[in-house]
């Protein structure tokens, strides 16, 4: 169970992108991607306007969620989106003021079909809305200052705390990623920089968060506006380099979190991060990127009578590499997410990635995010308890990396120019023993499962593969793609017999265009 605390805001104003080469696109009249429209208007105001579309059809094939035997999967799900965004910057007759307004708009995203089990952050659950991503503005004067505020998403290094959705996969990363939402807040900063041939960058920061992996909203707990959490940030950055070449950073963030009832989060959050991209000789490229965050405070959001205030004490690590040789290379992931093996002491130890830190495409993503949110009904029905299981709304991982050492090594090839083929085998251990909440406590504290099991530490193999082919096409950028795998479960999902729960499959299409 976590304590809410994984997540606090990036106070980064340009934080570095993922350590891969950009995209590369198919010959033709236009070459490279230009928004939909980008003119100069009056005294060298620039205004662009892009727009993107993106779809992703899934199927998976039904699993065992709880000790019941419930099932979930074999239905259909569509996950549209339609992303508007406006732009407007001064060029260098502003010099040495700088301006740059932001806009950017979801209408729409979320999930259309299957009806999953009932639960809570269940896959495929999300409804189909508008959000506001960007709303801000921001001025300033040289390399002195720059000040702003509005609407934001937040991002940092990898995104393994703060990502804003807006990473996923490009050409030589061989990730499995089709990232959807994102942190966002309401955000006032100041920031100073370059400064120094290291190009120190310098910034800090308030934020009221308005969505992020370890906020509840209301929408989400099936509750009245107004009665989900709410959360306050005081953030501070540091970063040297160059996005895209060599660049390091730490950020940290203290975080207040209350929820409607009262019960409180208060933690701080270090994170440092670098990436680099280096060429090591024609045609063959070499990135790297790791990140590393702790987080320490106390909460009161998933107390218990014994222990009404608990520790939180919790460790991510991300390394991130690729190598690129033109015709075909290799990327490696390798993810560490601390876990707790007592839910009902007096801490929480248990980290959660950012959902949108996506590693292959099932046991994370559908299984355990199912299990996990298929929990809170079973530990909240009242006919089997008296009472509510404290923070039991923290319990469902919603597709959330989470006490869990996992490496992906993967390769890629690209036969023809414009595509690539790509696949991998994701293997997975538990940092401490799959706990299920209701479950253990039934059995006197004996660690159980989801499943009732007795969970090994072995979560459990995952053989991933996928094509996507990417391009212009009369001035539009088109990609396509098609990513599908087989989970076979470890002994982490055993059930009370000792039998091991079946493998599990899925696969997904996947549209984007730019316009």
């Amino acid at each position: 169970m976590t304590s809410g605390a994984t997540a606090p805001s990036s106070a980064s104003v340009d934080s570095a992108p993922l350590p891969f080469p950009r995209p590369w696109l198919l010959s033709g009249t236009a070459t490279e991607y230009a928004p939909l429209l980008d003119a100069r208007v009056w005294r060298g105001v620039r205004v662009e306007v892009p727009l993107s579309l993106a779809g992703r059809g899934e199927n998976v094939s039904a699993f065992a969620l709880d000790r019941a035997g419930t099932a979930t999967g074999g239905g259909a799900t569509l996950s549209p989106r339609a992303r508007l965004g406006l732009r407007v910057t001064g060029d260098e007759a502003w010099a040495p003021l700088t301006l740059l307004a932001e806009y950017e708009q979801d209408l729409p995203t979320g999930t259309l079909g299957a009806t999953p089990a009932t639960g809570l952050g269940m896959p495929g659950s999300d409804a189909v809305a508008t959000q506001l991503r960007k709303a801000s503005l921001r001025v300033g004067y040289g390399n002195k200052v720059v000040v702003g505020g509005g609407v934001m998403t937040s991002h940092f290094g990898l995104g393994l705390l703060a990502n804003d959705g807006d990473h996923g996969w490009e050409p030589g990363s061989a990730r499995f990623a089709d990232p959807r939402g994102g942190d966002r807040v309401l955000r006032g900063f100041i920031a100073s920089g370059p400064h120094t041939p290291l190009g120190l960058v310098v910034s800090l920061g308030v934020d009221r968060v308005l969505d992020d992996d370890s906020l509840l909203l209301a929408e989400e707990l099936g509750t009245k506006a107004g009665t989900g959490d709410a959360a306050t940030q005081v953030i501070g950055s540091a970063t040297i380099g160059r996005p895209g070449r060599s660049w390091a950073g730490v950020y940290v963030a203290h975080r207040d979190q209350r929820a409607a009832d009262g019960r409180t989060l208060a933690v701080t959050a270090v994170d440092g991060s670098a990436t680099t991209r280096r060429t090591l000789w024609e045609g063959a490229v070499l990135s790297l990127g790791a990140e590393a965050a702790f987080i320490a405070g106390d909460t009161t959001l998933t107390g218990t009578p014994t222990f009404p205030t608990q520790a939180v004490r919790q460790l991510g690590l991300a390394a991130r590499g690729g190598l690129d040789l033109g015709t075909w290379g290799a990327a490696l992931d390798g993810v560490y997410a601390s876990g707790d093996r007592n839910v009902d002491d007096g801490s929480q130890n248990a980290f959660r990635v950012d959902p949108n830190f996506e590693l292959g495409l099932l046991m994370f993503r559908q299984v355990l995010a199912a299990q996990t949110g298929r929990a809170v009904a079973v530990a909240g029905d009242p006919q089997l308890v008296g009472a509510p299981v404290p923070g039991l709304e923290r319990v469902p991982t919603r597709g959330a990396v989470t006490n869990t050492l996992a490496v992906f090594p993967r390769l890629f090839v690209r036969p023809i120019q414009g595509l690539e083929v790509y696949g991998g085998v994701l293997l997975a251990w538990s940092a401490m023993p799959l706990v299920d909440p209701f479950n253990t406590r039934v059995s006197g504290g004996s660690v159980r499962n989801a499943l009732d099991g007795r969970p090994s530490g072995w979560l459990g193999t995952e053989y991933d593969a996928g094509a996507r082919v990417r391009g212009m096409v009369a001035g539009v950028e088109l990609s396509v793609g098609v990513e599908g795998g087989v989970f076979v479960p470890g002994g982490a999902f055993r059930n009370a017999s000792g039998t091991m729960m079946g493998p599990v499959v899925g696969g997904r299409g996947v549209l984007g265009v730019r316009l």
